[in-house]
């Protein structure tokens, strides 16, 4: 997968009459503005039911599970910015200082990951718990009168009026899971297949993650182990072809086109982070073979 994809890179940028390396900037710079509004959407996704929910009881877990998003957004773009830096320039000198700091800045990025990682988890078994469980009401009205003002559908959040009681939801089983939020059987329905699905998505995220440090942990050291870095590259290609091929269309068979499409815009942010490693393997080939 990755040399056709250099490769075809090579033949758009030669089609247009620029080098490769300004064509592969161009293509980070606009992943990037991608990625950036997606930044600001989920921000406001974490925002907007917050402020509809009673906070008064909250603890430091309620705020960070309800801003799970935007902290996990921050981390994966910290992230790409800091491997991007060391898999581009680290054939260069830099100082230990630099070398500290940048390690630093991963193991944060990492911490806040695992953190949403664990709540990725927690979705799942909240909605099992919750299927469970139901509340033992057979109205919104009834859901309503007891304190609940967020109803969930498809991961939207819409707020419970007076107005809209007979508009929301539908049948006769209804559900908690999460304070002061509650959804219909077709609601927890999708929630459990949501919460799956971004679960088996993290899980793809953290085995390419792990496969990049360890390329960059191979380079860095100039270690001629050809063999093992080929082999965790084409385990990253399956983990982004399972990644396009089934996550990103099932966001779309839900009706999640938007997750796609930033699903994507992710992909190929990493992908380019895997074609800096892959340049760098080379210039490590080449040095090696000077030196014979």
């Amino acid at each position: 997968m990755g040399n056709w994809v250099v490769k075809g890179m090579a033949s758009t940028a030669n089609r247009f009459n620029i080098d490769s390396d300004t064509f592969t900037l161009r293509i980070k710079i606009f992943v990037y503005c991608c990625i950036a509004i997606s930044f600001v959407k989920f921000v406001y996704e974490d925002i907007e039911p917050f402020l509809m929910r009673d906070s008064s009881e909250f603890k430091l877990q309620d705020y960070t599970y309800a801003f799970s998003n935007t902290l996990d957004a921050v981390a994966w773009i910290g992230l790409i910015i800091l491997l991007d830096f060391e898999t581009y320039f680290l054939s260069l000198n830099t100082s230990k200082t630099m070398d500290i700091f940048r390690a630093i800045g991963r193991y944060i990025c990492y911490a806040i990951i695992a953190h949403t990682s664990f709540w990725y988890v927690s979705d799942v078994q909240d909605y099992d718990n919750s299927e469970n469980n139901p509340l033992l009401i057979t109205t919104l009205q009834e859901a309503f009168n007891n304190g609940y003002r967020l109803y969930q559908w498809n991961d939207t959040y819409y707020p419970i009026t007076d107005n809209n009681l007979d508009s929301l939801g539908s049948g006769s089983e209804w559900f908690k899971y999460n304070k002061g939020i509650v959804t219909d059987r077709k609601g927890i329905d999708r929630a459990i297949n949501y919460a799956w699905s971004s679960a088996i998505e993290m899980s793809l995220w953290l085995i390419i993650m792990i496969l990049i440090e360890f390329k960059i942990w191979i380079e860095n050291r100039k270690l001629n182990w050809s063999t093992l870095s080929n082999i965790a590259s084409q385990i990253s290609n399956l983990s982004y072809v399972a990644m396009l091929g089934g996550v990103c269309i099932y966001w779309v068979y839900i009706g999640q086109g938007y997750n796609a499409y930033d699903e994507f815009m992710w992909v190929i942010g990493y992908y380019l982070i895997e074609i800096n490693i892959n340049d760098w393997r080379e210039e490590n080939k080449e040095e090696r073979l000077k030196m014979v």
